[in-house]
């Protein structure tokens, strides 16, 4: 059932808001969003979906607290080099 294709380009969507937002988890969600669109879009019916819908509610429920902390401006954003310290 894993698709390269769907893979790919979930890997480059969800690198790039990290890449641009500097927030992990906001990538993380994006990326467990595609999960059901992209089980639709790549042809694995509607039951994969459904289960793939199923575990972005139970993603998005358990990172609640993150997702409080992104819309208020708190969370903390990914750096790779702190100043001074590679």
């Amino acid at each position: 059932m894993f698709d390269f294709r769907a893979a790919l380009i979930i890997f480059v969507i969800g690198g790039a808001a990290i890449l641009l937002t500097r927030y992990v988890s906001l990538g993380s969600l994006m990326i467990t969003f595609l999960f059901p669109v992209f089980a639709l879009v790549f042809g694995y019916g509607a039951e994969v979906a459904i289960v793939c819908a199923a575990y972005t509610v139970l993603t998005y429920f358990m990172h609640r607290e993150n997702i409080k902390r992104l819309l208020a401006g708190s969370e903390r954003k990914f750096t790779l080099f702190t100043k001074g310290k590679l």
